[in-house]
């Protein structure tokens, strides 16, 4: 089974030992989102870049021919602890002041432009040495989302805040 290291029987040459170490769901290191630099280390899940490509359907008599069209990157989740800062009001503070700061005056409700909340980040998965498995460089990152966590007198979890990021395109990269 990869990512254990189980000892092999008998003869090592043809039994060896399972040395395989395989990424990890827990290992991932999100980087360079201004201004949320300092609050994306309580960040504890985020989704893998996705995307999808438009089928365009050809007819050629009774055929028909299916070839790809256009492709879009599916928005990526990131949920985040709601950690009280004391340099900040916490962590849902950060991302409203992103949101209220550079995306929309809600007094007035003018969009600023993008240049202002429009950010490039990087999100990498590490192995157990923390060496870089996968490099996503998402570019023209904003959220287009931000929900925080129901209230509940009877629970006792961590408050958390899910963003929805959109992006423009993804550059994947697999380091050597």
């Amino acid at each position: 089974m990869p990512g254990f290291l189980i000892g092999g029987f008998g003869d090592p040459a043809r039994n060896p030992p399972n040395t395989v170490e395989t990424g990890r769901r827990h290992r991932y290191l999100l980087t360079s989102l201004d201004p949320l630099k300092n609050v994306l280390i309580y960040a504890h899940k985020v989704t893998r870049p996705t995307f999808e490509v438009d089928v365009i359907t050809a007819h050629s008599g009774q055929d028909l021919i299916y070839r790809p069209g256009k492709h879009k990157w599916n928005p990526i989740e990131m949920t985040i602890y709601d950690v009280v800062l004391e340099e900040q009001n916490g962590t849902a503070s950060a991302i409203y002041d992103w949101w209220r700061n550079s995306m929309i005056d809600v007094s007035n409700s003018k969009q600023f432009k993008p240049a202002q909340y429009r950010k490039t980040c990087s999100l990498e998965m590490l192995d157990g040495s923390d060496n870089s498995l996968w490099l996503y460089q998402l570019y023209g990152c904003w959220p287009s989302k931000v929900s925080p966590s129901d209230l509940q007198y009877s629970e006792t979890a961590i408050a958390d805040i899910t963003i929805t990021l959109q992006v423009d395109r993804v550059v994947e990269s697999q380091p050597s």
